[in-house]
């Protein structure tokens, strides 16, 4: 009996991880990169960059958020400036990265990235949610390459990311096709609603990767970190309380606020 129960339990599982396989192939060609990849500490990384002028404005994601969740906004800014977001290590289109993924890890990937792809400074730096802390660094770090910083809905820093046992079973439940299966089920969606079924579809793809939460609850476990190494003498960011998601076109306007201002002070 407990035998017969095994073996029922192993093949359940071989189907179900089977079953994620093919699936995940099937979505990456429905889903082609959206961007061009550059070599960066032992990392591929995906970089998406549309308009042109300057100071370029660099978009930086919360922890758990790909680049693409962008898209809305960016799109919105295509006649105002050069516009650019990125996958961070194991995000979206980038690969794994082997290096703690601590805020000054991360600006040194964005610095040497932005280099590799011509990007030339200016930049105006914004960040959303805990990616404020990433573009805070990263203006501590390279101060002569900045030109302003815009905070999307800043978290309060005092308080680390909480995270429990659920997070680290996600991956799991990814790798043997039950999330895969609940969607087909039931048309569960972690993607936002009022987005197109093509985007939707598309940033589910994107966050229900073994790789995306294996790189988030990196992140989460260095955020504590990533506070205490932004530096205490840097200018105040310009802010802004609105969902990214939900709201693009409220956050396009503060950076074209901040983007005009920023020139005419050229």
């Amino acid at each position: 009996m407990f035998m017969s129960l095994l073996l029922t339990v192993a093949v359940s599982l071989g189907a179900g991880m089977l079953y994620e396989i093919l699936g995940n192939r099937a979505d990456q060609h429905r889903f082609p990169q959206v961007g061009r990849s550059y070599r960066v500490s032992g990392a591929s990384l995906n970089l998406h960059c549309t308009g042109g002028g300057q100071p370029a404005v660099i978009l930086e994601s919360a922890i758990g958020s790909p680049g693409y969740s962008w898209f809305d906004v960016q799109i919105r800014l295509a006649d105002l400036a050069q516009v650019c977001w990125y996958d961070r290590a194991g995000y979206g289109w980038s690969t794994r990265a082997t290096t703690r993924r601590d805020a000054n890890t991360i600006a040194a990937d964005l610095h040497a990235l932005l280099a590799a792809a011509g990007v030339s400074p200016p930049y105006m730096l914004v960040g959303q949610g805990s990616g404020t802390a990433f573009v805070d660094v990263y203006r501590s770090r390279y101060p002569g390459e900045v030109s302003a910083v815009l905070h999307i809905d800043p978290p309060q820093r005092t308080v680390p990311i909480a995270q429990n046992a659920v997070h680290r079973l996600i991956p799991v439940a990814i790798n043997i096709g039950l999330v895969r299966a609940m969607q087909h089920l039931t048309g569960f969606s972690v993607a936002p609603v009022n987005v197109s079924a093509y985007d939707r579809e598309l940033l589910d793809y994107l966050l229900l990767q073994t790789e995306f939460f294996r790189a988030a609850l990196a992140e989460m476990d260095a955020f504590p970190e990533s506070v205490s190494q932004v530096g205490h003498s840097i200018p105040p960011a310009d802010t802004v309380t609105a969902d990214f998601l939900r709201e693009p076109a409220k956050v396009a306007a503060a950076i074209r606020s901040v983007w005009t201002r920023v020139r005419r002070l050229e």
